[in-house]
């Protein structure tokens, strides 16, 4: 799961940044993988490189529920919830 993302990533990243230069599309990853922006599932690759073209934020999730934080780093694969108001608000990454 997490190779397939990884190198969804990097497609993504390109189709955001116009280039195929490392030293570029690298400022797009964090952008791709994160909210805000239209959540993208596997299989929804080709829908993503559509919304990037046409200019629209992406959330890519994938299959191994990509959250991207700091110098991108992966969040972990398991979040710890709070409900609050009736809504879940992430606590932390684990």
């Amino acid at each position: 799961m997490e190779s397939y993302d990884a190198a969804a990533l990097i497609m993504l990243a390109m189709q955001a940044s116009g280039s195929t230069d490392p030293k570029v599309y690298k400022e797009k990853i964090l952008e791709v993988a994160n909210a805000p922006g239209e959540k993208i599932l596997p299989g929804e690759i080709g829908k993503a490189l559509e919304l990037l073209a046409a200019g629209t934020d992406i959330d890519y999730d994938g299959a191994s529920g990509v959250e991207l934080i700091g110098p991108g780093e992966s969040a972990g694969r398991y979040r710890q919830f709070e409900v609050k108001g009736g809504k879940y608000e992430t606590v932390t990454f684990r």
